[in-house]
């Protein structure tokens, strides 16, 4: 047995800016986030997802910090860390999964280090050995589950680790309602997805190609229990303290996971008895840094492993030599998958036949100013969404951010008042024709007309109440798309009053957030506004592929 003896995020309504550039359509395993560049680091308080940022140009006082996005409650050591050596470490938040990506294709040669919590998926990837020159795990946290601890009484759990078969049995028969990120956009819900499968598969060994099969049915079962989901952690944090009614445990990083309470009280962090994935967080050298970036690098590196550091890293909850209360547990260490074949195997079961199937409402802006080339932008970032697969050479879930099967999508397409609607159910026996006619209907989209931005979203909502209400296990959610001020019917705070008439007359609109696309010239205060009031997020785009990156990214939350 290995054991773990080492060893957050966005804002509701907060505004993401994007700039790294993409690499088509649906690439990657996770749609990019927005960038933020930290103090100590330097930071940006108003942005809230995660991407990768031009990064500044090399010197040797700074070593520029490709990073996973969950390291912001490190800023106040980095900060020490640079008093020390005179090295200023700039992280620049994305995705793991995207950034390992970005590393293996090549296109993270602006930075001299990565720091994301594992570097399991760059092995798998060609190019990801190789642009690795040397690395250092620096601290550790096990993915865990916190559970809130008149959950964990009524389970018998207190005290003791259950095994993943006790978890799927208390999610199939709804005693345990958790929260969980995709894993097609987060590192720590697609390492709960593998410990889960490698577990449940029983054969003691690495999780295989065919195991998937095998493990599917399991899988289903434990997926009755997600009631909340998100594309980032962060988000699904912010969630969870916001309004916990209805979830009674979140799967997450340890370090996560042991600040939460519910109920006024701490949740009980657990990690199953027959295994789990940890994060290592190892601070990785890229061969592409200079001499002076690798000197830059070491200095780092052994001011981070120092005794008096490592007891503050554990002060943020992770594992490290120094101990602290969280190393008090032993875990047992489940191995990565090997293969690529097996991570897209079981990435493509988990998004076609094992997570709850959702609703999506698109409520898209056709007004006159899309006239031209905005409109043929948001024709071809839409369309992006029903390409159904990557090709083989592809990143493991390359195609899987594409409408599902046993999805429906519904379109509300407005100006001055809504226009047209779609609704499209994905027909498992038959997704490349239900995805074709997705193509057919937001090719005919035509631009005339002003905005009215808060009565068509209250149509949207309409829909969306409508299928929540009539099945309470769906994910549901609106999106809004817009490039422009409201310039007709009610305002913003007609829709708040119309929203906060809709949650006391007891229908279900805290449980549908909106994702807020902000194009062109809407207002993105307003649009914060927007977001913030239903729980959701904005986002903000540029070019055509940055656009076509934003609805990809929202599709994680979905």
């Amino acid at each position: 047995m290995r054991t773990s003896g080492r060893t957050r995020g966005r804002t509701r309504g907060r505004t993401s800016t994007r700039s790294t550039p993409r690499r088509g359509a649906l690439a990657g395993l996770a749609a990019l986030a927005a960038a933020v560049l930290l103090a100590g680091c330097t930071s940006d308080p108003a942005s809230g997802a995660e991407d990768a940022a031009t990064p500044t140009g090399p010197r040797a006082d700074v070593l520029r910090v490709l990073a996973g996005s969950e390291l912001r409650d490190v800023e106040p050591v980095l900060t020490g860390v640079a008093e020390r050596t005179g090295v200023r470490v700039e992280l620049t938040y994305t995705g793991t999964l995207e950034g390992t990506r970005l590393v293996a294709d090549g296109g993270a040669a602006g930075y001299d280090a990565t720091w994301f919590p594992s570097n399991d998926h760059l092995a798998l990837l060609d190019g990801g050995r190789a642009a690795v020159a040397r690395s250092e795990d620096v601290m550790s946290s096990p993915v865990a589950l916190g559970v809130a601890r008149a959950t964990a009484v009524e389970l018998g759990w207190v005290g003791r680790s259950p095994t993943w078969a006790e978890v799927v049995d208390a999610a199939d028969d709804g005693r345990l309602r958790y929260g969980m990120t995709s894993p097609v956009s987060s590192n720590s819900g697609f390492a709960t997805l593998v410990g889960a499968a490698t577990a449940l598969s029983g054969t003691g060994t690495v999780l295989a190609e065919q195991d998937v099969a095998a493990v599917a049915g399991q899988l289903r079962r434990l997926a009755r229990g997600h009631a909340l989901t998100a594309g980032s952690t962060g988000f699904l944090v912010e969630r969870f303290t916001a309004d916990p009614r209805g979830v009674n445990a979140l799967f997450g990083y340890e370090s996560v996971l042991r600040p939460l309470r519910a109920g006024g009280e701490p949740l009980d962090v657990l990690t199953p008895s027959d295994g789990t994935l940890t994060a290592e967080y190892p601070l990785t050298l890229l061969r592409s840094a200079g001499e002076e970036q690798g000197r830059a690098y070491d200095a780092v590196v052994a001011d981070l492993l120092s005794e008096p550091v490592q007891r503050e890293l554990a002060a943020t909850g992770r594992r490290t030599t120094a101990g602290g209360p969280a190393a008090a547990t032993d875990v047992y260490e489940l191995p990565f998958p090997n293969r690529l074949s097996t991570v897209r195997a079981l990435l493509s079961a988990y998004q076609s036949e094992i997570k709850k199937p959702s609703d999506v409402v698109f409520a898209v802006d056709t007004s006159g100013s899309m006239d031209g080339e905005r409109l043929t932008q948001l024709q071809g970032a839409l369309a992006a969404l029903t390409v159904p697969d990557g090709d083989a050479g592809g990143a493991p879930g390359e195609g899987l951010l594409a409408f599902q099967a046993r999805e429906n999508v519904r379109y509300v397409e407005f100006a001055d008042a809504v226009k047209s609607r779609g609704t499209f159910a994905v027909d498992p026996a038959d997704r490349a024709g239900s995805l074709a006619r997705i193509r057919e209907w937001t090719a005919s989209l035509r631009a005339r007309g002003g905005t009215a931005i808060h009565d068509s979203l209250r149509v949207a909502y309409e829909e969306a109440l409508s299928v929540l209400e009539a099945d309470p296990e769906r994910f549901v959610s609106v999106t809004l798309f817009t490039d422009g001020e409201n310039t007709d019917g009610g305002t913003l705070a007609d829709f708040r009053a119309w929203h906060g008439r809709q949650a006391a007359a007891g229908r279900p609109v805290a449980s549908v957030p909106t994702f807020v696309i902000v194009f062109g010239e809407a207002d993105p205060a307003e649009m914060a506004e927007l977001a913030a009031l239903t729980g959701g997020e904005t986002f903000a785009a540029g070019g055509a592929a940055d656009l076509a990156g934003v609805f990809e990214e929202i599709r994680g939350y979905q």
